[in-house]
């Protein structure tokens, strides 16, 4: 979120709101290497988790803490459990129409 209060180049500073989710499923899909001059490994993970407020108002362009515990920090120093959201969000209805849960693309490079 680029909200926070100006930098001394009076630019907005990035601001990051963490929402937990209990119920989630997080797996990879796939991961690619790409060796050259710099090794650069990119992985997809599938977020799948029920329809709450948090998840279902994800943006395209924000990102996912994950770390496999039930209280995951952001950690400006430590950008490995952080997953850029890449596909948005999909929800999947029932038959009557309600939001039953929600998938999300994201990615990690390393």
């Amino acid at each position: 979120m680029v909200d926070g209060a100006p930098d001394r180049n009076n630019l907005p500073t990035q601001t990051h709101a963490v929402d937990l989710v209990a119920g989630v499923r997080f797996r990879p899909l796939r991961a690619n290497e790409k060796v050259g001059l710099a090794d650069i490994a990119t992985e997809v993970w599938k977020l799948t988790a029920p329809p709450t407020s948090a998840v279902l108002s994800a943006k395209a362009s924000g990102q996912l803490v994950y770390d496999g515990t039930t209280s995951p920090e952001w950690n400006d120093d430590d950008s490995s459990n952080r997953f850029q959201i890449v596909g948005g969000v999909q929800p999947f209805t029932d038959m009557s129409d309600q939001v039953v849960k929600v998938t999300v693309l994201c990615q990690r490079q390393t």
